[in-house]
């Protein structure tokens, strides 16, 4: 316990320092708790399965309502932003002729997906793709950031165009059975597991499963979406929410990092300098095509093309960045419509490179 504390006081030390606006945040507890794994240090895995599980049930919980809502008006443009990017990896793979465990870590940490990851680490069983991960994220957080940062000076607001807005409706006569929040969170993360277990029979005889990590995330998607049973919320307070996202996230990335770093030098010998250069690649080029296609075949404004981007690569610090320069609601609302279905997309496109390509 100890350790394991020690070590978050440090990642988010680090993560929270800032860097010409850039800044690691919690992927700062994979890399520092990587460089403890090194030297030998490990933690109960149920510890980290169980942080797996209220990560991305909060998730769910938090984005479901949005995503609804988008996903009926731009699924299409924007599905077609993540798709991009996972074709550029598969084709990578076959170029390059990469192991899949390595490729999984890889495509979720250029697309800073830990959703993702979760669902990668879970498919290959291997410590590889947590340290291509650990690998690759940087590339991610720090090539969509700086894009954003420079394209951010081009925009000129056209204060003609109304910007779009997220329909909410607020339910004042709903009772709350729990103040903490912590019987729905419960209920859905029940619902989440019994997702998780469920398999669908595949042509060739294969099957596909949203796994530990897909389960949770479709519960909050779901539960979330209802919004309410009789005249009793299913909503959880967004405070109690951060803070189990958060803390399951720690444990998580902490666990991963942890087994990651007693092979991290192993790997690294033996590939080189190319998993940086593919790194780099499966950040960048899906980037720019998405930036062309938003743009040119899309036909959307600039702010929305930028946001769709931040979403579509799951990058919240470049999000962080775009609007800290530019003041226009478009882009948080075309973020918010592109960030949950990115995640739904990841995480079934990376079922399909395992079933591909394993």
């Amino acid at each position: 316990m100890l350790e394991i504390f020690i070590i978050l006081v440090i990642s988010y030390i680090l993560g929270n320092i800032k860097i010409k606006g850039i800044s690691f945040g919690s992927s700062a507890i994979i890399l520092i708790s990587m460089i403890f794994g090194h030297f030998g240090f490990t933690m109960n895995p149920d510890l980290k399965n169980l942080g797996l599980l209220m990560f991305v049930c909060s998730v769910g919980l938090s984005s479901g309502p949005t995503f609804i809502y988008h996903f009926k008006k731009n699924a299409k443009g924007y599905i077609l932003n993540v798709f991009i990017a996972f074709l550029v990896t598969a084709l990578t793979i076959l170029l390059f002729k990469l192991d899949i465990r390595l490729a999984l870590g890889l495509f979720t940490g250029a697309l800073t997906s830990t959703p993702g990851f979760a669902v990668a680490s879970e498919l290959s069983g291997s410590s590889m793709t947590t340290a291509a991960y650990g690998i690759s994220y940087p590339f991610g957080v720090v090539c969509v950031t700086l894009f954003c940062q420079l394209m951010s000076k081009k925009i000129e607001e056209n204060r003609q165009e109304a910007p779009d807005k997220i329909i909410e409706k607020v339910e004042h006569d709903l009772k709350i059975f729990d103040a903490s929040g912590i019987l729905n969170f419960s209920l859905t993360m029940v619902l989440g597991i019994i997702i998780a277990k469920i398999k669908i029979p595949l042509p060739g005889g294969f099957s596909f499963s949203f796994g530990s990590a897909g389960g949770p995330l479709i519960a909050g998607l779901i539960i979330s979406g209802i919004g309410k049973i009789n005249n009793y919320t299913l909503n959880v307070n967004n405070n109690v929410l951060k803070v189990l996202k958060d803390l399951g996230l720690s444990f998580f990335l902490l666990g991963s990092g942890l087994e990651a770093g007693k092979d991290i030098v192993g790997i690294v010998n033996e590939y080189g300098i190319l998993l940086f250069i593919f790194g780099a690649f499966i950040t960048a080029l899906p980037m720019f095509i998405s930036y062309f296609v938003a743009i040119k075949l899309l036909k959307l404004p600039l702010v929305n093309a930028l946001g769709s981007i931040c979403g579509g690569m799951t990058s919240t610090p470049a999000l962080g960045s775009l609007t800290s320069n530019v003041n226009d609601e478009r882009i948080v609302y075309s973020y918010a419509a592109t960030y949950p279905i990115a995640l739904i997309c990841v995480i079934l496109f990376c079922q399909l490179l395992n079933l591909l390509f394993h």
